[in-house]
């Protein structure tokens, strides 16, 4: 199975090809070039004291962890059978670089009023060049997101409390259980990305996501947290 970066190469009007062997060199004014978005704004509003402030994810980041899940196979095939959903969804950058580069339906969760208009503006701007895409975005606090069984992928980057995270996990795997019949044909994952202790320790009290992955980022010997954790559910 060719790679993303093999089978697809990138281009925007002031960047060279990007290929396994080169893209990072290339920043992220030039993935947001490609994919018609900004996500480099510094936005700071407060919503409350349960949620952190946005912090986007690094593309070069996204980029591995979207090669982890093609090269373990941590998908259904097709590809449009995966939906993930990002809690704290910000300004779009995951959930539109999912879609582009894997074809996943994608959700995005995010309490933040501010944040959340601006996303819309991004979602048009991508859905230029990008008509047919199953992309949706709720201004929605996650404990009020009904999980559905297709929801394969969710990804989390410290976007609340670990009060909030446990609730939001435990109605995930409320869901999955009630769902018994359908997890033969789908796999479930969780995704943490520069988990917190708090998250990282939680998840050690839900056997039913065992750590099958754990890719280390480029600072991984100066801080611990610097990882991507992946969970898979075993029912």
């Amino acid at each position: 199975m060719k790679l993303f970066f093999i089978g697809k190469l990138l281009y925007t009007k002031s960047m060279r090809p990007i290929d396994k062997n080169n893209y990072k060199q290339f920043n992220s004014q030039d993935f947001d070039a490609l994919l018609r978005i900004e996500t480099e704004n510094a936005i700071h509003s407060f919503t409350n004291h349960h949620n952190n402030r946005y912090e986007p994810t690094h593309y070069h980041d996204l980029l591995m962890i979207i090669e982890i899940i093609q090269k373990n196979n941590l998908y259904q095939y097709p590809n449009y059978q995966n939906t993930l959903v990002d809690f704290g969804s910000g300004l779009l950058r995951v959930p539109i670089t999912f879609q582009y580069f894997l074809n996943f339906k994608v959700k995005g969760i995010e309490l933040n009023k501010q944040l959340y208009l601006f996303s819309l503006n991004n979602l048009s701007q991508y859905q230029l060049e990008h008509q047919n895409t199953s992309i949706n975005v709720y201004n929605l606090n996650a404990l009020d997101y009904q999980f559905k069984i297709d929801d394969t992928h969710l990804f989390f980057f410290n976007p609340f409390s670990e009060h909030i995270f446990k609730k939001v996990i435990e109605s995930y795997i409320e869901m999955l259980e009630s769902n018994e019949e359908n997890l033969q044909k789908l796999k479930h994952y969780i995704i943490l990305y520069f988990p917190t202790y708090e998250y990282e320790l939680l998840m050690s009290f839900y056997p039913q996501f065992q750590c099958i992955e754990t890719l280390h980022l480029e600072d991984f010997d100066i801080d611990s947290r610097e990882k991507v954790l992946f969970f898979e559910y075993k029912n």
